[in-house]
């Protein structure tokens, strides 16, 4: 699921049609509708993008400001910060841009106004304005993320359904549109179904193989004009690991064959124009494209044919250096691994600092994980590290953007048997790579 954090902030899809009558209203929507294309299709063109949302902006449009913060988050062919697209998703709220107040509202859910948050993100899910269904989603991913924050504990039941609540009516309000040829319901149609936001019986591999068959239908389409979220997900949907065919199927070489030779040609579309918009100053896409060409090995999947460690590394490490945590997260993973950089645990503890120096809204979930990998480093090294170690599973334990952590794990382990059985929970949890010592 962590793979989801890269494809997540890339989602602002393309603009539904203006309803109103006013040639000018009319005329702004359809210059961000442009500019939203020209950010997600490849080859993308990040500066005449900005230009349109300028020109929008200067119409009265609220949606091209938050389409501004979007380009700001994701450093796209402007200096990535985080904080100057808190400010535009502010502004294009206090607006009336759904999309900003959806953005406004997430940027909120992990702080002191966290419930005020939930009631906007309920407020538009309960419109009939265009992204209603996006509200729903941002609430089901949070409770999706409350019902499983720890990996000691069951899923919590009540947050669970709540999830799967608004799964449901995000698909319900998609569905009508998506079934109507609409680009933007396909694309973000074939991610609910590939990608549940709940827990359950629905990611059993049987589940899974069906839903990656479905996914497909709708995102094929766009994935063939080149949408970069579409052409991600239609290649995950390939992947025979995470959505294998069901036993009881007899097998079907030539489908098999065909679904490869047609997973390498999307991957190579894909890899291409992600490297397109990183010249042209992606920096998220830059993580993004850093996390394809490592494949499977930060996960012990061992090498492939298509994966470039070194490649990945520089990626992530321009991307680092411009301050995206999740960048400096990846990064610190492979010098604690020795993938595409030398094995270099001070290194690695460099970087994890990096992601928990970070605000935590734009670390997200990799920042509890930076402080519980970071606290096994520190464990590793003996008695003298042991004191920063607590304080970071601790901090770990009690991060609200946590999902599925082993903090508490680790802590009651400490509590009980000391600082060794600590490490030996978190050893379990993060198995260390095999030429570590």
């Amino acid at each position: 699921m962590k793979r989801l954090a890269l494809l997540l902030p890339l989602l602002a899809l393309a603009a539904a049609p203006a309803r109103a009558a006013d040639p000018a209203t009319s005329e702004a929507a359809a210059l961000v509708a442009e500019a939203d294309r020209l950010c997600l299709y490849a080859p993308v063109d990040f500066a005449r993008a900005d230009e349109l949302l300028r020109r929008a902006e200067a119409a009265g449009s609220a949606d091209a400001i938050a389409v501004r913060g979007f380009m700001a988050a994701n450093g796209e062919g402007v200096p990535y910060d985080p904080g100057r697209a808190r400010e535009l998703f502010r502004e294009a709220a206090a607006r009336g841009s759904a999309r900003g107040r959806i953005q406004h509202a997430v940027e909120r859910l992990g702080g002191p106004d966290a419930d005020a948050a939930l009631r906007e993100l309920a407020s538009v899910a309960d419109s009939d304005d265009p992204y209603a269904w996006l509200a729903c989603d941002k609430l089901a991913l949070h409770y999706e993320r409350r019902a499983s924050r720890s990996a000691a504990a069951p899923v919590n039941r009540s947050d669970n359904a709540l999830a799967g609540l608004y799964y449901a009516r995000a698909l319900s309000r998609l569905d009508s549109r998506a079934k109507a040829g609409d680009p933007e319901a396909r694309v973000a149609y074939g991610e609910l179904l590939l990608f549940p936001r709940t827990s359950g019986d629905i990611w059993e591999p049987d589940a899974a193989w069906a839903r990656a068959e479905n996914a497909r239908q709708w995102l094929l389409p766009e994935a063939e004009k080149g949408n970069l979220s579409a052409l991600s997900m239609a290649v995950e949907s390939f992947e025979t690991n995470f959505f294998p065919r069901p036993s009881f199927l007899p097998d079907d070489p030539a489908a098999a064959a065909s679904n490869a030779a047609t997973r390498v040609r999307l991957r190579d579309r894909l890899v291409a124009g992600l490297q397109q918009a990183v010249d042209q100053g992606g920096v998220d896409q830059a993580v993004w494209l850093a996390d394809k060409l490592l494949g499977g090995l930060l996960h012990g999947d061992g090498e492939t044919a298509e994966t470039d460690p070194a490649r990945a590394a520089a990626l992530l490490r321009t991307a680092a250096d411009a301050g995206h945590p999740y960048a400096a997260f990846l990064l610190a993973r492979c010098h604690e691994r020795g993938i595409g950089v030398p094995q270099d645990a001070a290194a690695a503890q460099a970087r994890y600092r990096a992601v928990l120096a970070a605000d935590p809204r734009d670390a997200d979930s990799s920042r509890a994980e930076a402080a519980e990998r970071l606290a096994r480093l520190l464990l590793r090294e003996g008695p003298a590290g042991e004191p920063e170690a607590k304080r970071l599973l601790k901090l770990a334990h009690k991060d609200p953007f946590r999902f599925c952590g082993v903090a508490g794990r680790a802590l009651r382990a400490w509590k009980e048997n000391g600082p060794a059985d600590a490490l030996r929970i978190l050893d379990d949890f993060y198995p260390a790579d095999p030429a570590t010592p």
